[in-house]
């Protein structure tokens, strides 16, 4: 995700940059990627990296709860209606 400002933000798609595990792979200035198991446990772990990153950027407070948001319905649809709870399968 790239923060140019406080309102500004860019996903990013390098499939170079992924690996197992929660941790984030730092794939160039201010972007993540993260290859996760379908658990939510996970997927709270990736949620937390990315806001911590959006408050350190200083996203205005609407921002950054609209981006939480929109976190935690990806996450959730991911894992538990796309992928059916199976942590063999990957976010």
């Amino acid at each position: 995700m790239s923060m140019n400002g406080p309102n500004r933000r860019r996903p990013s798609n390098n499939a170079n940059s992924r690996r197992r595990g929660a941790a984030p792979v730092r794939s160039g200035e201010g972007k993540f990627h993260f290859l996760i198991p379908s658990e939510f446990t996970e997927g709270r772990t990736v949620q937390k990296a990315i806001l911590d990153c959006v408050h350190r950027c200083g996203f205005d407070p609407d921002s950054a709860f609209a981006i939480k948001l929109a976190l935690e319905e990806a996450m959730i649809n991911a894992i538990h209606h796309d992928n059916k709870l199976d942590s063999q399968i990957k976010v």
